[in-house]
């Protein structure tokens, strides 16, 4: 049976499509169909004052267009409150044909405004390390270090009004980075690389390396793993964190978090310590507390938990905090669904940002 929407008493109330076109109910098999009056065998060729046509399934001009639906949506991420207060973030524009830029805000007068330059100098803050990028950029003293998507270099640019950004690593390197990390006091970024130098069908190495501030040389740091993510410097500049896995394991299966003893020039002491993952486990998100301790996220316990262990003891003593969290696919760079914030002195706060797991 086929009944007019108008006429329908089945209880059903008229979806966003109804409101749009003129629709007739049908019933199939038990099944409701809504469809578009104008996709009626029985409607007439056309409706005389109303201006409707008849069409052929699929073939009918809709008001709504794909461009109508996304040229005003905004995506936003990678929030980052400055030393001084102000705040930065980036803006996916899909009216730009999705370029991403970013934001300022002052935090003197709130004014707001874009720090990457229009959209015809051709740069858009996008890395493509493991192809699904993130960790694009640092925004720290009073500059922002980024990839840039066109070229996959290494891009300077001061914060202030009217700066242009300045290329940092050799435009032949074949090289792609994300994870900015700011070493001010070795006047270095350490960062995730992934060397496409072989070409041919050879596959992209990755290891953690060093930018020089001053001459832009790359230098390796780590390397032994097919996959690194998630670095973190500990406060005092004598440590750094990361997680690494290797083929054939995704970041969601065998993961290893892994923490080098750095001398005075920053370069790796030693072999790495294990502190956490291994077989069948997950680890994601180390982050350094002010305490000195290293908090990480791990499903261990067959849920996402956050840990906490304290280097000095052995490597493997840690302690499960009673929460539970979300995790995002270790292989999109500087993503946090857990965070630590850290703490002022003499207080003890732990604070986090929970997402919904997505893997």
């Amino acid at each position: 049976p086929t009944q007019s929407f108008g006429m329908f008493t089945g209880g059903i109330r008229p979806c966003l499509f109804s409101l749009l076109l003129p629709c007739q109910v049908t019933v199939l098999c038990g099944v409701i169909l809504l469809l578009p009056a104008c996709l009626q065998c029985s409607a007439p060729a056309a409706q005389g004052a109303m201006g409707k046509q008849q069409a052929n399934l699929g073939e009918w001009d809709s008001p709504i267009s794909s461009e109508l639906i996304v040229s005003k949506v905004l995506r936003l991420g990678s929030a980052s409150v400055l030393a001084n207060g102000d705040i930065t973030w980036v803006e996916m524009r899909p009216s730009e044909q999705g370029r991403s830029v970013l934001m300022h805000r002052s935090a003197a007068d709130g004014a707001t405004r874009d720090v990457t330059p229009e959209p015809s100098s051709g740069f858009n803050l996008r890395t493509r390390v493991h192809e699904y990028g993130g960790g694009e950029h640092l925004a720290a003293g009073g500059k922002v270090y980024f990839s840039n998507f066109a070229d996959q270099l290494v891009y300077v640019q001061e914060l202030a009004l009217g700066s242009t950004p300045v290329a940092l690593t050799a435009a032949d390197a074949q090289q792609r980075f994300a994870n900015y990390v700011l070493d001010e006091p070795r006047d270095r970024l350490v960062v995730v690389c992934e060397d496409h130098s072989k070409g041919g069908d050879q596959e992209a190495s990755n290891s953690i390396a060093a930018i020089d501030l001053s001459s832009g040389t790359v230098t390796q740091l780590v390397t032994g793993h097919d996959f690194f993510s998630s670095l973190v410097l500990s406060p005092d500049g004598s440590k750094m964190a990361y997680v690494a896995w290797d083929h054939p394991n995704m970041p969601w299966d065998d993961v290893l978090l892994l923490v080098a003893d750095l001398d005075e020039a920053g370069l790796p002491v030693g072999q790495p310590k294990l502190v956490a993952g291994g077989k069948d486990t997950s680890v994601q998100q180390p982050q350094w507390g002010a305490d000195g301790a290293l908090y990480f996220v791990s499903d261990a316990s067959g849920w996402w938990n956050l840990y906490r262990t304290r280097l000095e003891q052995d490597s493997q003593v840690r302690t499960r905090l009673h929460c539970q969290t979300g995790c995002l696919a270790g292989w999109l760079a500087g993503s946090l669904a857990g965070w630590l914030a850290g703490w002022p002195v003499g207080r003890s706060r732990l604070h986090l940002l929970l997402t919904k797991c997505c893997c």
